[in-house]
């Protein structure tokens, strides 16, 4: 799906032919306040960001040429990328607490050159929650709203990796299971883990 507002600058590309108008933001905004309803904006910061690195502008950008699956966060104009979309986003989203920044499934991390090479002393989980906890930074300094996460790709990591980058309410986890049974894909452990670390979990329902 490409993006679901008009946007404009450098990333223009990215707007749907169908996508909403500043004016219809506006008015969703104010009938989900006139309900009692929370809005809570979403952008891609890292995986499922096909619809902006399929594009022949942000193609380069891509993890593996051959994929538009996840953003490199080695490259130079990633940052810029994440930037744009934010900034962008949080301008029609001006009264909003929070803003998920997904990075679940990034199934292709650490395989470019620029990323092997700064992987020489780090693993895999290091530059992805290098990439997350600068983002995050720049959600919190620049629009002062709570980042949320994709919980995934944090089940694996170690409880002191978590805390020496996410930690201190830098992000709060969004735990997402589309099954029956959780406990099979975030067992106990998991949750304890996420409890020592943070001090809000959210869950994801499926319906």
């Amino acid at each position: 799906m490409k993006t679901c507002f008009l946007s404009g600058g450098p990333i223009k590309p990215l707007s749907a032919s169908n996508a909403y108008t500043r004016r219809e933001i506006e008015q969703i905004l104010t009938l989900a306040h006139d309900n009692e309803l929370k809005v809570i904006p979403l952008i891609q910061t890292f995986g499922h960001l096909e619809f902006g690195l399929k594009l022949p502008e942000f193609a380069k950008l891509r993890e593996v040429a051959q994929h538009p699956q996840a953003l490199c966060p080695s490259k130079n104009g990633s940052r810029e990328l994440i930037q744009n979309m934010v900034d962008q986003v949080m301008t029609l989203h001006k009264t909003s607490h929070w803003l998920h920044i997904g990075c679940d499934e990034v199934y292709q991390l650490g395989q470019c050159s620029s990323c092997i090479q700064r992987l020489r002393n780090h693993d895999k989980n290091w530059i992805f929650l290098q990439h997350v906890k600068w983002v995050a930074e720049y959600v919190k300094k620049t629009h002062k709203v709570q980042p949320i996460i994709w919980d995934d790709m944090l089940r694996t990591v170690s409880e002191r990796d978590l805390q020496e980058h996410l930690g201190d309410g830098l992000v709060e986890p969004m735990v997402w299971v589309y099954v029956s049974h959780v406990e099979r894909f975030v067992d106990p452990t998991v949750w304890r883990k996420f409890s020592r670390v943070f001090s809000t979990v959210w869950g994801a329902g499926a319906f």
